[in-house]
C-alpha cells in the first residue's frame, strides 16, 4: 500500500509496492481539480478593478479603466450612492446608464472605462470629494 502526500494524498510508491492503473488515474483527477480551482481563483483576480477618483467639479467627465467593463459601482467618501436627492453613486450595467429623475443618462459605460455626464444633475464629481468605484471586467 503506498503512502500518501500530505496536501493532496496524492500516491507515493516506494519500489516495493505494486501500483494500479486507478491509483495513477485517482492522483491525475485531484492534481486536474486542484489546477482547475487555481485557474479560476486567478480569473477571478482578474475581474475587478478597484480604485478611487477625486471629484474635480467638471460637468462632464471619463474616468478611464483601459478596459470596457460590463459593470461599474461608484459611491462617494462615505460610502453613501444618495443623499439630500443627489446621486452620489450607483449602478451601472454595459447598455444600462444611471439616469437621473427626468431620464437623462448621468452615468454611463465607455469604451476605455466608465463617463460622468451632466454633473450638476446628481453629485457624482463634486470638487474636491473621493469616490470610489469597483469595475467587473
Amino acid at each position: 500500500m503506498p503512502k500518501k502526500t500530505t496536501y493532496y494524498q496524492l500516491n507515493q510508491y516506494a519500489p516495493e509496492d505494486d501500483f494500479l492503473r486507478e491509483g495513477f488515474n485517482a492522483d491525475n483527477a485531484i492534481l486536474d481539480a486542484a489546477l482547475h480551482s487555481k485557474a479560476e481563483a486567478e480569473d477571478l483576480a482578474g475581474l475587478l478593478t478597484v480604485g478611487v477618483y477625486a471629484g474635480d467639479g467638471r460637468e462632464e467627465r471619463v474616468i478611464s479603466l483601459g478596459f470596457r467593463p460590463r459593470a461599474v459601482v461608484t459611491a462617494a467618501h462615505t460610502g453613501a450612492m444618495y443623499h439630500s436627492g443627489s446621486n452620489w453613486g450607483g449602478l451601472i450595467v454595459d447598455g444600462h446608464p444611471m439616469r437621473n429623475q427626468s431620464g437623462t443618462p448621468v452615468l454611463t459605460i465607455t469604451e476605455d472605462g466608465f463617463a460622468i455626464h451632466h454633473a450638476n444633475y446628481g453629485a457624482l464629481n463634486i470638487n474636491t470629494i473621493e469616490y470610489y468605484y469597483v469595475a467587473v471586467r
